[in-house]
């Protein structure tokens, strides 16, 4: 399937599920390694699949083949061969709406299936799916009048700084893309951000980032503390993959109520930006990183074209 999908669609990028690929290792590794090393393998896989740059990923993966020489054939055919498909600083790369896993279609098909029986018509199968999709919908709008009830309790902010963007995006985007950005904008005013001169830049030592993961329970996948702020590469790939004469400023983000976590900025003479959170690239969604900067700074320019076309 694999292959005829890229023959067909050859601009998609194969990426494995997350959910699948952490229950293949205990069938696969548990039983050569033995219980306390595939423990130990664990941990370190799991550190190896969240490198947020390819620099952390080499040094992180190197010698674990001569570490753990029993798993030695799958780690490196089924594991290090396919990096590309489930390593986050390759697949953060691509467009993924957040999607990490299989898991949310499969519970979906589930519960389409148990409202679906065999005797149903045709037209009995489309009112149960219309239902269903009715039911998440109303879902939707209660959780973004929660949020804006309750978390987001400053009408003023698009009021007083993005008047102009929200009438914009409000007259050509759709509700839900709109209400995406509307939340990023109402949370922007939770960050403090501050100007970082370029050469202060390429003195320090981005790589030492870490994210913030709650404890460890058996074989589960850990989950962070703070998951919306896990960058998703440092800053010195983001200044990479851009020409450093074309940076116009670079700004650094951070909470006030969590200052260890933070984002780094990047305004381009094109008018565009690169955050290293990378919102921009894998949800299509502008960040509320790059709307504190936009209200620090003229140099900072909205435009609709900033979002990328689906």
């Amino acid at each position: 399937m694999i292959a005829a999908i890229s023959t067909v669609f050859p601009e998609t990028h194969h990426m494995q599920c997350l959910y699948h690929l952490y229950q293949n290792l205990p069938k696969n590794l548990r039983s050569c390694l033995g219980s306390p090393l595939y423990q130990e393998f664990l941990k370190d896989f799991r550190a190896i699949q969240r490198s947020h740059c390819e620099s952390v990923f080499e040094r992180r993966s190197a010698g674990i083949v001569e570490k753990y020489e029993a798993g030695k054939k799958y780690i490196t055919t089924m594991l290090l061969n396919r990096k590309h498909t489930w390593v986050k600083c390759f697949t953060s790369r691509h467009f993924t709406a957040g999607t990490q896993s299989t898991q949310r279609v499969k519970s979906e098909n589930a519960l389409i299936q148990k409202a679906v029986q065999s005797s149903f018509f045709l037209s009995q199968v489309q009112e149960s799916i219309e239902n269903r999709l009715e039911f998440e919908l109303i879902n939707n709008r209660y959780s973004i009048w929660k949020s804006s009830t309750l978390q987001y309790t400053q009408p003023f902010v698009i009021q007083t700084f993005f008047k102009d963007i929200d009438i914009t995006m409000k007259k050509y985007l759709t509700q839900s893309i709109h209400d995406a950005h509307y939340k990023q904008m109402c949370q922007s005013v939770c960050y403090r951000t501050h100007q970082v001169p370029f050469s202060e830049i390429l003195a320090s030592d981005d790589d030492s980032f870490e994210p913030f993961f709650d404890k460890e329970v058996d074989d589960s996948i850990e989950t962070p503390i703070e998951a919306d702020e896990d960058r998703e590469l440092d800053l010195k790939s983001l200044i990479s993959m851009v020409n450093s004469d074309d940076i116009l400023e670079i700004w650094k983000v951070s909470r006030y109520n969590f200052p260890k976590c933070y984002q780094h900025v990047i305004l381009l003479n094109t008018g565009e930006y690169l955050c290293t959170c990378f919102m921009l690239v894998t949800h299509g969604i502008i960040c509320r990183h790059f709307f504190k900067v936009f209200v620090e700074t003229p140099k900072a320019y909205f435009h609709l074209v900033l979002i990328p076309k689906r």
